[in-house]
């Protein structure tokens, strides 16, 4: 069977996230709970249609599997437009995405890929309603891990999926360079919104609004001392900020590269 390593969870009333058993964040392959990093996807169902969000599931059957759980047309968006975001992506006939990171699916950064052939690519923009039909998505643009970052906020369920963006681990400036105060200032809007937990493109368990504080204190207080910096070929000078250990909720990894103000 093509995806006989994948499986999914229900985290919230009509969400599931789809995970590959071989990539757990720990020895158990299916695990929730917080650890290494994972990759998911996530499949939302309205009551007319439902929407896959990011290909970050390396497995060839993704497409099949979340057809035959949702039971219904699926559209297919991507928080942004990493090679780790859309794999398989050739296989879809179109693709969501915000229109700043559209040149990153036809090969334009460091370490990414052409999609050969490329989807048909449609837009989603900051403050975008996506209505599956009994259920509403809003679009939130986040520029930093990459010029178009995108989350959907759930109003339903109060839950952010939150990409790469709102996550314990976070790669910063590497596919365009925003102020880490520009970002910050995003990050306190985001605050602001109306949720309650947020799911991420590399960590199955819930991760707390609260965890937004902690990215906030650690890149405002960290960032001028990083506790390592390395010199990535290609890439340049990244530097590395920690707060925690990854198997317990309160954690925040950070690489970012050059000296950000």
């Amino acid at each position: 069977m093509a995806y006989e390593n994948l499986f999914h969870k229900e985290i919230g009333k009509g969400i599931y996230l789809i995970s590959s058993d071989v990539s757990g964040p720990n020895e158990d392959g299916r695990s929730m709970q917080p650890g290494k990093a994972t990759a998911n996807c996530y499949l939302v169902l309205g009551q007319e249609r439902a929407l896959l969000f990011d290909l970050a599931v390396d497995e060839s059957g993704v497409k099949e599997y979340a057809e035959a759980l949702a039971g219904m047309p699926i559209m297919t968006a991507i928080s942004h437009g990493h090679y780790d975001h859309i794999y398989h992506a050739e296989r879809y006939a179109e693709i969501w995405l915000h229109p700043a990171d559209r040149k990153l699916l036809e090969g334009g950064g460091v370490g990414l890929r052409k999609v050969e052939p490329c989807p048909v690519l449609r837009d989603l923009n900051d403050g975008d309603a996506i209505d599956l039909g009994g259920r509403v998505l809003d679009v939130i643009h986040i520029p930093g891990h990459t010029p178009g970052s995108i989350l959907l906020l759930d109003r339903q369920t109060r839950i952010l999926l939150s990409g790469d963006t709102g996550a314990r681990r976070l790669l910063y400036g590497v596919t365009g360079l925003v102020p880490t105060e520009t970002f910050c200032t995003s990050l306190q809007e985001l605050k602001k919104r109306e949720f309650d937990v947020m799911y991420s493109a590399h960590d199955r368990c819930a991760i707390p609004k609260t965890h937004i504080d902690l990215m906030l204190d650690a890149i405002q207080k960290d960032i001028a001392n990083p506790y390592k910096i390395v010199d990535y070929p290609g890439v340049g000078e990244l530097r590395l900020i920690l707060r925690g250990v990854e198997t317990d909720i309160e954690f925040f990894d950070m690489c970012y590269i050059g000296e950000q103000t």
